[in-house]
């Protein structure tokens, strides 16, 4: 009695990478298996039909995409025993001419983008790979008869016309598992019938023709009871400790996600609380800080006023002296009968009164422009002050902010997390939790320190990194900037020699 089974084996560049029964594929579509190792992937791939002699009797080569979590792309559908029941004849595997379904030889025109046309190597390799019989496909006599409906399998008649009497048990259509039995089915196994099938004229010799015909004499003796009972408890035993072993791994998990979450939560909730409590602190310091301020502007206004009103009073006393003096003038006029000597006293006493006013005058004023620019120094020192204490307070709150976020990033570097960073000529290098604050606020000094070279040569490395130019100065100060070859390491740069042109590159007897 002949059997059919169904399997797919996924090829790549001629070579056999996987093979598996039809309801192991079924269980692919069905989102229950991942193939993580044909992530985001288009898959050459064949479905076969292999009768119990291990030869092929229908093949439908196709393709198939996978998403980046191993699965299969949601909208992928080939209806496989559709195809193979309206397909053509192929060549012969060792079993009579096959069934093939393919780019170029298929029915249905909208499935042809999802197909691919076999070279006589890909079949080779299959031919190869069903003899083999990875998939433990049971041969002879002994396979059972799984009481699905017989196709066309387009055997052709031998030589003499007689027709060649087949039992055929192919899987059952996408969606059932035939070699999963129903749990608490009682029924017993079905049990085929006499089926005659029309023939499917040859190219060859359309005069023959081929009937499938099943006879109840030649077939197998049904599964007892108790065969089927042990069946079902051998595959209730597999449901279960799979499905326990998806519930205690779902239920691990869960649990680790929901321990992340409650940890992460909890950093974030201190350090909000920390962010708060800083907040706070510098609003306060700043609102007194505030009040010292407005405290100073107002006493500078009163200066200011003060420094007006002296102002003020000087302009008034130069106005009378200038009145006095023009008094004084006009009544030295007047005076014809007065002696030279009494009019140089009087212009002596006259410059020498008008000196001394103006000298406590200039002073009065130089005395209120003094107590101002101290007024003015002082106010500025306090707004230095202030400055810097915001500048602390800021830097203090930034501290804060980056321990609180040194807790994240050693929780992320204890589940597996790192930074790293790619600067060019350096590389990428990984940056410990510890090291961030350090790497964001001296990023050039850390890098030294990294490639091991001091602070001078990496940022002469980095000058010639940019600038690959000859640095010589002749004796006049006249660079000669000549193209030279970039170093691209820190660690191989040496001054005067990686920067330099070979006409200038310091000797070492030079250096001597």
């Amino acid at each position: 009695m002949l059997t059919i089974s169904d399997a797919v084996i996924f090829l790549d560049d001629k070579h056999v990478v996987k093979e598996m029964l039809m309801s192991e594929f079924e269980a692919l579509l069905d989102g229950i298996v991942e193939l993580p190792e044909f992530s985001t992937k288009q898959v050459s791939a064949v479905f076969i039909q292999i009768d119990n002699k291990l030869k092929i009797r229908g093949l439908v080569s196709f393709l198939i995409s996978f998403t980046a979590q191993g699965l299969v792309e949601s909208d992928w559908n080939i209806p496989f025993q559709q195809l193979l029941q309206s397909a053509s004849r192929g060549p012969d595997l060792g079993g009579g001419k096959i069934r093939l379904v393919c780019r170029s030889q298929c029915s249905v025109p909208w499935h042809q983008h999802n197909l691919w046309d076999p070279q006589s190597e890909h079949l080779q390799v299959l031919i190869q790979a069903v003899a083999k019989n990875h998939l433990s496909i049971e041969q002879g006599d002994q396979a059972l008869d799984g009481g699905w409906d017989v196709p066309d399998m387009g055997l052709d008649s031998d030589s003499s016309g007689q027709s060649e009497s087949v039992v055929v048990s192919t899987a059952p259509p996408l969606g059932v598992d035939a070699n999963i039995p129903t749990l608490g089915m009682s029924q017993s196994i079905p049990t085929l019938e006499p089926v005659v099938i029309s023939p499917v004229p040859t190219a060859k010799n359309t005069s023959h023709s081929v009937s499938l015909e099943v006879e109840e004499e030649k077939s197998p003796p049904a599964i007892s009871e108790a065969e089927l009972s042990a069946m079902k408890s051998a595959y209730a035993v597999k449901v279960d400790r799979l499905q326990k072993s998806y519930d205690e791994l779902n239920e691990k998990h869960q649990g680790v996600i929901s321990s992340h979450q409650d940890s992460i939560a909890s950093i974030k909730r201190q350090v909000k609380d920390k962010i708060d409590q800083v907040g706070q602190d510098f609003k306060s310091d700043l609102q007194q800080r505030e009040q010292q301020l407005q405290a100073l502007k107002g006493r500078l206004d009163i200066e200011q006023n003060r420094y007006s009103t002296l102002k003020e009073q000087q302009v008034e006393q130069a106005a009378n002296s200038q009145l006095e003096r023009e008094e004084l003038l006009i009544q030295m006029q007047s005076d014809k009968n007065v002696g030279s000597e009494k009019i140089e006293q009087l212009q002596l006493a006259f410059k020498k009164e008008l000196q001394s006013r103006m000298e406590a005058e200039t002073a009065q004023a130089n005395d209120g422009l003094a107590m101002r620019e101290v007024e003015l120094f002082y106010r500025d020192e306090q707004l230095a002050l202030l400055r810097d204490d915001v500048s602390k307070l800021k830097v203090e709150k930034q501290s804060v902010i980056t321990g609180s976020g040194n807790k994240v990033l050693s929780s992320l570097e204890d589940n597996g997390v790192t930074l790293v960073a790619f600067h060019e000529g350096v590389g990428h290098i990984t940056i410990p939790s510890e090291d961030v604050g350090r790497y964001l606020d001296q990023r050039v000094p850390y890098l030294a320190e990294r490639c091991q070279v001091s602070l001078d040569m990496f940022n002469s490395w980095q000058a010639h990194y940019n600038m690959p130019q000859c640095q010589y100065f002749d004796a006049e100060g006249r660079p000669c900037h000549r193209a030279i070859a970039k170093v691209e390491l820190a660690t191989s740069f040496k001054c005067g020699i990686s920067d330099r042109c070979s006409d200038h590159v310091i000797k070492a007897s030079d250096v001597g």
